[in-house]
């Protein structure tokens, strides 16, 4: 089973139908080209096995292709072959000759440039920029021997709903892109191939051939059933249409108590799992490899392994939401975004919450928020994020989800709330730099906390390069208090969640500082001075277990502070950065390294119990949860560990 905005792989990865046919419009007969999108979205999901498409080198100077079309946001995959071994291969789009098109290069951890292999060979990956409706050039290009190697790829049209599934009056929110530029678009409620249907509105697309929303209140009495919504270019002659069904979603209960169901076990980012039993100091050495199952396409996961049901939840940076079987690894199902994903996914109430990544400023397609079936992984509803993209993990309270969001470093973000069963925007703002770090939440539910960045790189002035931490009235997204750390290295973000316990939050800044600050009015109680400050600072959100609190540092040092005054109960030096979030069950920490170590220590006094090394550096953050440790390697591979593996 395979479905997407983009259709069904049964064809090509996008599952393009052309057809030219008259159409009975209110005008009279009208000549359409239409492309069929698929029943339930625009977005790739597969069964087991998931595997991404690996296209074959053809062996000549063209490039193999996943698809031949796609609308913008299309996950394409390239193959080619004739490169020198071990040379660099950069893929090009809208290549018209050299020096021409837009290199698809590097962006933070989304690497879509690979080494040719022994052979000369090469397979990548890049997600089809905005642009109009047509034909374009795509290139792979040798970076030593400028060998060019190319393919044609038709852009063709997308349209979203917003909304997939819902009762009467559902409001849907209806966005497209890849129209002609200026087309004038009619859009077309219950439309069929004999019937227009309800018109339901008219929008001019831009000058990348965007749609601006519009909105429809699905009929009340309307029966239940699959309803097409089409849209039309009536300069182009283009049609589009996507599915909604009218009906309520299947959904699964609430995760389990030993679940770890989102980024930082509960609402307060306490990362300690209360109810483990299984693992403990006593055979936490006997730990090995339960299962081992790789990424659909092999690269590295930043975000943590989410627990939910029997699931286990990952999301990679080229885009893909993995889920797969608790006990066995075996991989259920596989969504594919527009964007690469680097926040963990949450799960609540039966629906899987998380955001992608687009490159910066790349228009509607890729800065989104998405609510799937945590079941079978069919889209629920989405949201474009006006202020940014989706760095961290959303946080889903009372119907509810919270969502920070930046553009990127040294530039504008936001802060948005969405409604967790339609993605309808409660309130949002905009803010002068972005925000990546996770949300918190205090017990009440009266107090959100959340860090963010700053507006610039180097700072001219002792405060200008500091972020802030805010306090915000979750109800209406009004700010509390705000505190502005002080500016130490000239990038001092904030990364990392704000841990709340008993009124006090605690948090790390790439200053290299580590702070606790009293919950109530924000001022600081105590701080701490890591080795290291700018981009190797603090990146490791806390946990606290038995009166200290813990986190792993730039300096490549693994800290237990006492909660009380700050001061260093023990430390652990791993001997290379930390990006790892540790976690706590039963008398054990754990934590990852770039060194490609996972450990797991006494809290006590910090020495190691067991260790193991995966085959690259680890960045995501491990979670327990029913007896089993989840890991998520930065080699392309999802581990589970269990007592004797078994």
């Amino acid at each position: 089973m395979k479905r997407s905005f983009l259709g069904s792989r049964g064809q090509v990865l996008i599952g393009l139908i052309v057809i030219v046919f008259g159409f009975i419009g209110g005008a009279g007969l009208t000549f359409v080209t239409i492309f069929h999108t698929a029943a339930n979205s625009n977005h790739v999901l597969t069964a087991s096995p998931g595997i991404t498409p690996s296209p074959t080198p053809p062996q000549d100077n063209t490039i193999g292709l996943s698809a031949s079309s796609g609308s913008p946001g299309t996950h394409l995959f390239l193959a080619a072959t004739g490169f020198t071994s071990g040379e660099y291969v950069q893929p090009v789009w809208n290549y018209q000759g050299p020096g021409t098109g837009t290199l698809e290069k590097s962006y933070y951890y989304f690497a879509p440039v690979r080494a040719a292999d022994t052979t000369g060979s090469t397979v990548e990956s890049l997600f089809v920029p905005t642009g109009v409706a047509g034909n374009y050039t795509i290139a792979m290009v040798g970076q030593k021997s400028g060998v060019v190697k190319t393919a044609p790829f038709q852009v063709v049209p997308g349209l979203d709903p917003g909304v997939y599934i819902g009762p009467p009056g559902t409001v849907l929110r209806i966005i497209g892109w890849g129209f002609a530029k200026y087309d004038k678009v009619n859009l077309y409620w219950n439309w069929t191939s004999t019937n227009n249907g309800q018109q339901i509105g008219t929008v001019v697309a831009n000058l990348k051939g965007q749609l601006g929303q519009s909105t429809f209140v699905v009929p009340a009495g309307t029966a239940t059933g699959t309803y097409t919504v089409a849209a039309i270019g009536s300069i182009s002659g283009i049609l589009t249409q996507v599915q909604f069904t009218v009906g309520v979603p299947s959904l699964s209960g609430p995760p389990g108590p030993s679940d770890w169901s989102n980024f930082g076990f509960d609402l307060q980012s306490n990362r300690v799992n209360t109810t483990e039993t299984t693992i403990s100091p006593a055979n936490v050495s006997s730990l090995a490899v339960k299962w081992k199952s790789p990424a659909p396409f092999p690269f590295k996961t930043v975000g943590t392994p989410i627990v939910a049901n029997g699931i286990v939840y990952t999301g990679d940076v080229q885009g893909i939401l993995t889920a797969r079987d608790e006990a066995t690894g075996k991989v259920l199902w596989t969504f594919y975004a527009r964007a690469p994903i680097y926040g963990s996914p949450t799960v609540q109430n039966g629906i899987a919450y998380f955001g992608s990544v687009s490159y910066p400023f790349g228009g509607v397609v890729g800065n989104y928020v998405y609510a799937l079936n945590a079941t079978d992984g069919t889209l629920i509803w989405d949201n474009w994020l006006s202020y940014g993209a989706e760095w961290a993990t959303p946080l889903v309270v009372n119907g509810r989800v919270f969502v920070p969001s930046a553009l990127k470093e040294g530039v504008s973000g936001g802060f948005s709330a969405f409604d967790a069963n339609t993605g309808a925007t409660l309130w949002g703002f905009s803010t002068p730099y972005g925000i990546f770090a996770p949300d918190t939440m205090d017990p009440t539910g009266t107090n959100l906390y959340v860090g963010t960045a700053n507006p610039c790189f180097t700072s001219p002035s002792p405060t200008v390069c500091a972020g802030y931490l805010l306090d915000l009235n979750p109800a209406t997204g009004s700010i509390i208090w705000q505190i502005h750390f002080p500016d130490v290295s000239g990038d001092d973000d904030v990364p990392t969640a704000a841990l709340y316990s008993n009124g006090r939050l605690y948090l790390g800044l790439k200053s290299g500082y580590f702070y606790c600050v009293d919950a109530t009015n924000g001022n600081i109680i105590w701080q701490y001075k890591t080795g290291a400050s700018g981009d190797f600072g603090v990146w490791s959100s806390a946990t606290l277990y038995n009166n200290m609190v813990f986190f792993g540092g730039g300096d490549h040092v693994i800290y237990a502070l006492n909660i009380s005054d700050g001061s260093v109960a023990w430390s652990f030096t791993t001997g290379s950065v930390i990006y790892s979030s540790p976690s706590v069950a039963n008398g054990v920490l754990y934590i990852g390294g770039v060194n490609k170590y996972i450990y797991a220590l006494d809290p006590t006094k910090g020495t190691v119990l067991w260790s193991f090394k995966t085959g690259a550096s680890v960045w995501s953050s491990p979670t327990i949860s029913n007896g089993v440790l989840y890991l998520s390697g930065g080699d392309g591979y999802d581990y589970a560990f269990s007592p004797g593996g078994v």
